[in-house]
């Protein structure tokens, strides 16, 4: 009677179609003009509560890199004050002293090579310059991080080496120390996180002739290093996992370009939990978290769309294509949430974009049950072991996509082809060995148990397998 009806609830599988609803574009900030005369194209954003202030900066072009931030009131939405850094500014971090006091402001400069850092009242402090190991005039900084218990910035770099570079911004100095290597690594966006570095990484082959989309996190209080492959391609010379943000549950999650819309979740280890599926977007540049952690903002640089996505009930709440927004084609790289609005650094037309009317979605279902791994990044060859448990009757569930689809009472996190292969009472479990197949690599497999089938049927939180 259980099978029968968990298979009928199974044929009735759809796409869930996402509400759309609320936020709106309001107004756009504009920036030309404002720097050295090149183009006052933003990059990254930060915004700084303290100062109630939005940091943005103006890389410009890597023929004509400008060399300021731009400093935005969110009161009034306008630029009120710019500070003069290196060449081409990417990403902005902020340094706080144990009582939680702003100290300093940080700016990575690609073309430069180098870290602007200024004070609370805006004064530039200087510029140190980073170590150039493979002669290219500068190891192209990128993304920028504090680690509060050692009290420096750390800054990743493009340039393929894979070191992360730590900085001591009393001494105005890099600390060779306290500086990471990842080796035949490019670094993307990082942040500092439960005791680790997370840092979204590009691992290239010894040849550099291709390239894996990993995230590395690296305990630093040992040194130890784990990293997750989470797709495997041959983009090659740019990064392909671009941002990282900490949730309120202490979950991390990586949003990637040209990702086919998804974004991978890990837990404050570093282990691979499940991925979050957005209809709307190729990938993800750049991640923003709402004040109350429930709404997400992503950047889809290359496919020109802002997504606002609601965690809690995972859907997507409203999409917008920027080519019809402010002054047009917008290449959104980061953003930010501040007063109630939403901030858009629109990377290829001199502005930032903003948008208001926030959302305030009801309250949403919850999981029920759980479903374990034995490990989500196994090699070829390993033993993997899958467990359901639950009220009542319980199934476990695998597909070969994580777009979703609609089952019973729920919304299924996997699918929409799904395939039912374990049961049990209160209880399912399936053990498989993965072929010895080299070709296996880069594999993903999504998985969620269904949960109390003989009464009011709910849904496990889904887990992703990637074979490493």
């Amino acid at each position: 009677m259980t099978t029968r009806r968990f298979l009928g609830a199974l044929a009735s599988f759809a796409l869930a179609a996402a509400p759309m609803a609320g936020q709106q574009f309001s107004h756009d900030i504009p920036l030309a003009g404002l720097g050295n005369g090149q183009p006052a194209k933003p990059f990254g954003l930060a915004y700084e509560p303290g100062l109630d202030r939005i940091f943005v900066a103006l890389a410009g072009s890597f023929g004509g890199p400008n060399d300021v931030v731009a400093v935005i009131d969110p009161a009034v939405d306008a630029v009120v004050a710019t500070i003069q850094v290196g060449l081409y500014p990417e990403e902005i971090a902020f340094a706080y002293d144990s009582l939680g006091q702003l100290q300093f402001g940080a700016v990575t400069n690609s073309t430069s090579g180098s870290v602007s850092l200024f004070d609370p009242s805006l004064n530039v402090l200087g510029e140190v310059a980073l170590p150039d190991p493979f002669g290219l005039g500068t190891c192209y900084p990128f993304g920028i991080c504090w680690e509060p218990g050692a009290q420096r910035f750390l800054v990743s770099t493009l340039d393929g080496s894979g070191e992360v570079y730590a900085i001591d911004p009393q001494a105005m100095s890099v600390d060779a120390a306290a500086s990471h290597s990842l080796p035949l690594s490019s670094g993307s966006r990082m942040l500092v996180h439960q005791g680790r570095l997370w840092n979204a990484a590009t691992r290239y082959n010894a040849s550099f002739t291709s390239a894996d989309a990993a995230l590395a996190s690296i305990e630093l209080a040992t040194g130890s290093q784990a990293e997750t492959l989470l797709l495997s391609e041959a983009r090659a010379f740019f990064p392909a996992v671009q941002d990282l943000i900490a949730l309120p549950d202490g979950d991390v999650l990586a949003g990637a370009v040209a990702s086919n819309g998804l974004l991978y979740r890990f837990d404050g280890q570093g282990q691979l939990e499940s991925t979050i599926h957005l209809p709307s977007a190729s990938g993800a540049h750049g991640l923003a978290l709402g004040p109350q952690g429930r709404l997400l903002a992503v950047c889809d640089l290359y496919a020109d769309t802002l997504i606002v996505y609601d965690l809690e009930a995972r859907t997507e709440t409203a999409s917008f294509a920027l080519n019809t927004i402010g002054l047009g084609y917008g290449q959104p790289n980061d953003a930010v949430f501040a007063h109630g609005k939403l901030y858009l650094s629109s990377q290829a037309t001199e502005e930032v974009l903003v948008f208001d009317q926030l959302p305030s979605p009801p309250p949403a279902p919850s999981y029920a049950g759980s479903l374990t791994l034995s490990s989500s990044t196994p090699q070829p060859g390993d033993p993997v072991t899958a467990t359901v448990q639950g009220s009542g009757a319980v199934a476990l569930l695998i597909a070969r996509e994580g777009t979703g689809a609609v089952f019973a009472n729920g919304q299924l996190d996997i699918g929409p082809r799904v395939s039912l292969r374990a049961q049990g009472w209160t209880s399912a479990q399936l053990t498989q060995t993965l072929p010895q197949d080299p070709a296996l690599r880069g594999l993903h497999l999504w998985l969620q148990g269904a949960v109390a089938l003989d009464t009011t049927p709910a849904l496990t939180e889904a887990r992703v397998l990637i074979v490493q």
